[in-house]
């Protein structure tokens, strides 16, 4: 199998080896990946991609050698000189009118094909390929089966640069520029299928599907002409009706509608609707969910239009998304949920079809698991239309549901309902008919309370009053009535029933008054009582999820407290888990590895939920933490053949350290640093373990680390530049493969950069000068990113730093600085500036670019950034220098601009690099002339190539 690595490439062992790949043995087949991995990386496998689809009779290898060449379009398109992306893109059309026209393709060798060419007209439809919209609409009355694939490929084409975000929006709103000027061509061409009685329902299909997606990109004026080329498909065939009701969706979102053809949209998506609904979505086929689901969407987008429909269609309308909200579904239910609460904040509808909405909202409320706004907003819309009757079905449908213990279906909806009706923002006004309703419940909980039901009453009960706190303190005593089965069942050896205590009590401790008022009967609070029966309860260790629920409703009801009662009631819940953790602080077996899980995962939990009174309880546990992650990290280092789930242990259990210490500094006050002395040791060894052998698991460290920063601007007994070589090297060098490995680490790599340059600017001028190089080069490397979430932030810190350094009242400090990073920073700028997949952040790079060249105007560097040794005239000016090399960079990157060209644009750049906003318009504007004049420039031998290519296309 390894010859397939060699040169020159052999089609039919691929061949071999892929069909070893699909129907070998289970280690014939890992070689073959293995050997099919190892030749899909190699930089130049995109250039045997022709020979596999020349030579290959296997479609499955075909597939593979497409992915390959897919790869290399998405990353290393713009690698390649312009004729040798013409040649591809040549062949490529060829093999797709090849495929389509014959019509016995593999579809997943054609769907691949579709795929490629929607790549590359996504990096080059603007500039290089202006015709491909013109030349498909000629070709396609070739052949039926060709015009089907190109109404496909268009469609493909508008979804994924239109309908996604992975297309810059400076480039996004050029190509729908040009789309809305083509696509009435492409409309032309969808119309003459429609209108023909003779084209096969699949092309029929295809251009129906083709124009919902020109819809975006037509006047408004051909609307009506659409609807009358489209409206007979939807009594024609069963198999466009969803089609034809898409199309109106995508019709109805257009804003400037004339108002006058709404009604009559609505009344033909209602006639197909009723149609295609059924009693249940298992009574549908795949065709009529479709169009029950794009119906339901239109539906929705009436309620949006600022129109005045006649009131009985209006009420067909709501009648029809009744019957729709009545099928079980969850994404149907959402866009319902949509609708229903854009019509209660503009309809007055009658009691009894606010009676018929609220037993919809009912069935559908067993299928969560806690209270949608949406829903809420539509319940309480749906009390306030018929109060009197709304509250007496709830309490007469939760006394039914309790009487025949309809556990599982009738009472938890109810119950959702009732909990929904109410705001459990205390600041908002109360509602005047919640109490009594509240009220009601608790007596028929009350009256159904006994052994048996216990568990399921502490259950709901518990929501309702969680989701009403203002109200519990009229349910005091009801509350103690629960309080014996509620520690009964935290004292459980039952998984579920402990689960439903835990969850019920964090509900109850949602209300101020379970800490603060004493329930009747003896033993305090709830918070007093719960308290007291740690010490048992704690006894099984092994249900870390019931635990963190139990710690963190602890830390709520302590939040409550007032603050001079707060350190005692900490340290009373968590005198066992301190114990439990000084025990097993030094954990080697299984057991005592899960027991400390537990507890650490207890203090997370308490953290975040119990306020600023958790740093009392990190203080007392620091020196225990640099205990456990020492020991964590030598037993991890000594023990490489570790079993498996002890290895996980040791990554969960530091991962645990770092919430922890997060959870610490999100509560940190300013007070003075208690351990002052263990914190560097801590810190060190936290870093020393990442940079060992902790990478690949440890993203939360770079998290940390940062969130540590900006609040504690932390203690440190090594020099900071640490963090240089033990975090931020081995991650940049991992990260730096390409653009999408390690998320986690990538997020928090650059909130760690951000921090650290915010934070540590006096400490980084007495950096080593290397170590701060490297800190430039990764903030510089996160602008390169098409992320804004990461570019950004980077462009942003390096633009911090360059005002800090401005800012400096120690000249040789930041003369030091600019002869070390200035042409660093600039050279990292222009390299950014000159990728076209890198526009979103023009502002940002612009405002950093513009600095850099304010500062040498205006004389603020005194030093040369420059190597004097290295240069014709030693003396010349860092004025002259930097407008010559900016010049030279642009010359060197774009070679088909003429001199005088770039001249005129870097005059202007130090000219208004103190007027942003022209800086960034101007340099805006000779990015796209540089586009636009790439292709006037380019030799005339790749513009005869391009236009044969383009004569070619789809005319074979």
């Amino acid at each position: 199998m390894d010859q397939l690595l060699e040169r020159p490439f052999d089609a039919q062992l691929f061949d071999r080896i892929v069909d070893a790949f699909y129907t070998g043995s289970d280690d014939t087949r890992t070689k073959a990946q293995q050997v099919l991995t190892a030749f899909g990386n190699q930089p130049d496998a995109w250039q045997s991609v022709a020979t596999i689809l020349d030579a290959s009779t296997s479609a499955n290898a075909k597939y593979l050698g497409l992915r390959i060449l897919e790869q290399f379009v998405l990353v290393r398109w713009y690698t390649v000189p312009v004729s040798t992306r013409l040649e591809i893109r040549n062949y490529l059309v060829q093999q797709v009118i090849r495929h389509a026209s014959a019509g016995t393709a593999a579809p997943l060798v054609l769907g691949k094909l579709n795929v490629l060419l929607v790549q590359i007209l996504k990096k080059d439809w603007l500039h290089h390929w202006p015709e491909f919209i013109p030349e498909l609409v000629a070709a396609s009355p070739t052949s039926l089966a060709l015009c089907e694939n190109n109404l496909r490929l268009i469609a493909m084409f508008c979804q994924d640069v239109f309908e996604k975000e992975d297309v810059i929006v400076a480039k996004q709103r050029k190509m729908r520029a040009r789309m809305m000027d083509q696509a009435p061509m492409l409309l032309d061409l969808c119309t003459q299928v429609l209108t023909s009685p003779t084209v096969p329902p699949s092309l029929s299909r295809t251009a129906l599907a083709t124009v919902a997606k020109l819809v975006p990109f037509i006047d408004t004026s051909a609307v009506p002409t659409i609807l009358k080329h489209i409206a007979l498909w939807g009594t024609k065939s069963h198999a466009h009706r969803h089609l034809v009701v898409e199309c109106h969706a995508e019709i109805i979102a257009r804003d400037e509608l004339p108002p006058a053809i709404i009604p009559d949209m609505a009344n033909s998506v209602l006639s197909l609707l009723s149609q295609a609904i059924g009693p249940s979505l298992d009574d549908m086929d795949a065709e009529d969910q479709a169009c029950v689901q794009q119906g339901a969407l239109f539906l929705t987008s009436v309620m949006t239009k600022p129109l005045e429909m006649p009131v009985d269609l209006k009420t067909q309308c709501h009648r029809a998304m009744l019957a729709v909200s009545g099928l079980e579904s969850e994404p149907l239910w959402v866009v319902c949920l949509e609708y229903w609460e854009k019509m209660v904040t503009s309809d007055a509808i009658s009691g009894d079809f606010a009676n018929d909405l609220l037993r919809t909202i009912l069935a559908h409320l067993d299928q969560v698991d806690q209270v949608d706004p949406m829903a809420s907003k539509v319940l309480r819309w749906a009390v306030q239309a018929n109060p009197a009757w709304t509250l007496g079905f709830l309490e007469h449908e939760l006394q039914a549901g309790l009487q025949a213990q309809l556990w599982d279906d009738q009472v938890p909806r109810v119950c959702w309902a009732i909990a929904s009706l109410d705001d459990d923002d205390v600041r908002a006004p109360p509602q005047p008919w919640m109490g009594p309703l509240v009220d009601a419940c608790m007596r028929a909980f009350q009256a159904s309370l006994s052994e048996a039901t216990a568990q399921h009453i502490l259950q709901w009960a518990s929501i309702i009053l969680g989701h009403a706190p203002r109200h519990i303190d009229t349910h005091l005593a009801f509350v103690a009535a629960l309080w014996p089965f509620l520690r009964d069942a935290l004292h459980s050896n039952d998984p579920e029933i402990k689960k439903v205590a835990c969850n019920s009590l964090a509900h109850l401790a949602k209300a101020p008054a379970m800490a603060t008022l004493d329930l009747p009967g003896n033993g305090g609070s709830l918070l007093a009582r719960v308290g007291a029966q740690l010490p048992t309860i704690l006894s099984d260790w092994h249900q870390t999820r019931e635990m963190e629920i139990l710690f963190a409703s602890l830390g709520c009801m302590i939040r409550h407290l007032a603050p001079g009662q707060q350190l005692a009631a900490l340290q009373q819940v968590m005198a066992v888990p301190n114990e439990k953790m000084g025990l097993v602080a030094r954990a080697s077996s299984m057991n005592d590895l899960v027991m400390l899980r537990t507890v650490m995962h207890i203090n997370v939990s308490l953290g975040t939920h119990i306020g600023a009174v958790f740093q009392h309880q990190f203080d007392a546990m620091l020196p225990l933490l640099l205990v456990i992650y020492s020991t964590i990290s030598s037993s991890s280092a000594a023990s490489a053949s570790l079993p498996p789930p002890q290895a996980r242990m040791h990554v969960l259990i530091k991962q645990d350290c770092c919430k922890i210490l997060s959870a610490y500094a999100t509560h940190y006050t300013g007070v003075s640093l208690a351990n002052v002395d263990i914190w560097p040791q801590l810190l060190w060894t936290i870093m020393l373990d990442f940079h060992d052998q902790g990478f690949a698991s440890a993203a939360p460290v770079l998290t940390m680390m940062a969130e540590l920063i900006k609040k504690l601007k932390l203690p440190w007994a090594y020099p900071q530049n640490a963090m240089v070589t033990m975090l931020i090297e081995p991650t940049l060098m991992a990260i730096k493969q390409n653009m999408s490995d390690y998320p986690d680490h990538r997020s928090g790599f650059f909130t760690l950069l951000q921090a650290i340059g915010e934070h540590y600017f006096q400490e980084m001028m007495q950096w080593p000068v290397q170590d701060v190089a490297l800190l430039l080069d990764s903030m510089l490397w996160g602008a390169r990113h098409t992320l804004l979430d990461i570019a950004l932030p980077s462009l942003k810190t390096c633009l911090t730093l360059l005002q800090q350094v401005r800012e400096l009242d120690d000249e040789d400090m930041a003369g030091d600085f600019y002869q070390a990073h200035y042409m660093r920073l600039l050279d990292g700028v222009l390299q950014v500036l000159k990728d076209p997949d890198c526009q979103n952040s023009l502002h940002a790079q612009s405002r950093l670019l513009a600095t850099l060249l304010q500062v040498v105007e205006q004389g603020e560097v005194y030093v040369p950034v420059f190597d004097p040794s290295q240069v014709a005239n030693p003396l010349m000016s860092n004025t002259v220098y930097i407008t010559q090399y900016v010049h030279d960079f642009f010359m060197r990157s774009f070679p088909f601009l003429a001199s005088h060209q770039v001249e005129v644009m870097v005059r202007g750049m130090f000219a208004y690099s103190d007027q942003m906003s022209q800086f960034e318009q101007d340099l805006q504007d000779f990015l796209v002339d540089i586009r636009q004049a790439e292709d006037d420039e380019v030799t005339q031998e790749i513009k005869q190539d391009e236009l044969l290519a383009e004569q070619e296309l789809f005319t074979l």
